[in-house]
């Protein structure tokens, strides 16, 4: 028995004289929780700022329903600018949505059946 003490107090004095054993040991589990939850905490951050965006819609008035689901999904709803394809290419806004005026002959605004 005072052998097996002996060995373990022997190599307890050698793990405690090796600096980079004792940090690793003390340092890195109180280290470790606090960075999962700082990334955690980023991450959140993140999908909050990605649900403040607002989508600019020329004609928006012609198409409620889009307009209702975008809302609903949690995202807003601006005035497109008078020129999309130009406010696009010049990267004043990187998205912008236009509904067209002219419906399809087989159906009437809304998507309602023709009569």
């Amino acid at each position: 028995m005072n052998q097996i003490l002996a060995v373990l107090r022997k190599e307890l004095i050698d793990g405690l004289r090796d600096r980079r054993s004792v940090v690793s040991t003390l340092i890195f589990p109180l280290l470790g929780p606090m960075m999962v939850t700082f990334m955690i905490n980023l991450q959140a951050e993140r999908q909050r700022e990605s649900m403040d965006i607002e989508i600019p819609i020329v004609g928006a008035e012609r198409a409620p329903d889009i307009v209702d689901w975008i809302e609903r999904s949690g995202f807003g709803v601006g005035a497109g600018p008078e020129d999309p394809e130009a406010a696009v290419r010049a990267t004043a806004t990187s998205i912008s949505s236009s509904s067209c005026p002219r419906t399809s002959p087989q159906t009437s605004p809304r998507g309602a059946p023709p009569k």
